[in-house]
């Protein structure tokens, strides 16, 4: 909080205030991650103004559609999903786009297209959004890559480290194994472990 006393702290640090000060310490950096942070950032905001309006905009309920899951999608998945893609079409950083309620990957018009691919669920915890459970967006992005990609037999694998540590996890020497207890959604899960550490 500022020193004039203001009930508000007047020099907040924001996400875009974050990540502009992270680009000027990257001399190779052009902005385009920043426009696609900045991309995401706004249809977030977007869809969370639409949860919290849902009732009264009749966006509960489900669409009719049943997405890659298996799981009936929610009127509130529809929109969501709309608003990422659209955002992230309007960067002009995206090249692919690989959503949950979506069964294949969308490729970026070329005129439009920028040299990331992000991964995202845009409402995550959707299916639980009536009994009151947290729900919020997931996503992630990585360069494009125009080479040939590994395959399943390339034999892929965990650093030893990483595998002490999971093996440690599910069958620990001392004290007792983690539990699989769970919300259902990954951000009230992430947010709970978080908290609890």
């Amino acid at each position: 909080m500022s020193q004039q006393g203001h009930a508000f702290d007047v020099n907040a640090m924001t996400l875009t205030r974050w990540v502009l000060g992270q680009q000027r310490t990257a001399p190779t950096a052009t902005g385009d991650l920043t426009q696609l942070l900045n991309s995401i950032q706004t249809a977030v905001k977007a869809i969370q103004s639409a949860v919290r309006k849902a009732g009264i905009a009749k966006l509960h309920g489900i669409s009719g559609d049943t997405n890659v899951q298996g799981e009936q999608v929610k009127k509130l998945d529809v929109l969501s999903n709309d608003l990422f893609i659209n955002m992230l079409k309007s960067s002009f950083t995206s090249a692919l786009l690989v959503s949950e309620e979506n069964p294949t990957a969308i490729q970026v018009e070329t005129e439009r297209r920028g040299k990331y691919i992000v991964c995202f669920d845009p409402l995550d915890g959707s299916s639980n959004i009536d009994c009151l459970v947290s729900v919020g967006s997931i996503f992630a992005i990585y360069s494009h890559y125009d080479g040939a990609l590994a395959g399943q037999r390339e034999g892929a694998e965990w650093e030893t480290g990483l595998k002490d540590y999971i093996a440690d996890k599910k069958e620990p020497k001392s004290g007792k194994a983690y539990g699989a207890r769970y919300v259902g959604s990954m951000v009230a899960d992430v947010h709970r472990t978080i908290k609890d550490t």
